[in-house]
């Protein structure tokens, strides 16, 4: 029996480095994506030495239920026994897991997703890679590949016919 509140995947620390993990609101539907490590890296000073040395120190992933400001809330308004905590995929490298969490993180829309009243948010999601990207509201700006292609090409003209 396990002892953490995860479903999903199996969790496997000795093999990877953290987990993508989806909670869900059971009330709302809202969804949240991020990530969790296994382990912390720390490094510690090492008398007569020019290096630290390093070693890692296990994280307290089966209880964690996610950093984020905007979940923490809705944990207080909802309560966590309504939320379910889904691990999804599990990341051998630490550059992997950050990867994999900001690919996903956009192929799935998270800061402009809305649910079927196309006024909530689908996702409590705000950032994705501690970067917070605001979106317009206006989708006029997204422009196709075309145009991009034709603004590199017309660059390049352009730097042709200086050097001629």
């Amino acid at each position: 029996m396990s002892n953490h509140h995860w479903k999903g995947i199996a969790p496997d620390p000795d093999k990877n480095h953290g987990f993508i993990y989806l909670v869900r609101n059971t009330v709302t539907e809202q969804l949240y994506v991020g990530k969790k490590a296994y382990w912390s890296e720390r490094s510690k000073i090492v008398p007569g030495k020019t290096r630290r040395k390093k070693f890692k120190t296990p994280n307290k992933w089966e209880f964690y239920t996610g950093s984020s400001r905007w979940l923490n809330e809705a944990f207080e308004e909802h309560g966590k026994a309504n939320f379910e905590f889904v691990m999804i995929i599990n990341c051998e490298t630490k550059g992997w897991l950050t990867y994999v969490e900001c690919n996903l993180q956009h192929k799935l829309n998270v800061l402009t997703d809305k649910l079927s009243d196309n006024v909530t948010p689908r996702f409590y999601n705000k950032q994705i890679g501690a970067i917070k990207f605001i979106p317009p509201s206006d989708r006029s700006y997204m422009i196709g590949d075309d145009h991009w292609t034709n603004q590199v090409n017309n660059i390049q003209l352009k730097e042709e016919r200086e050097y001629e």
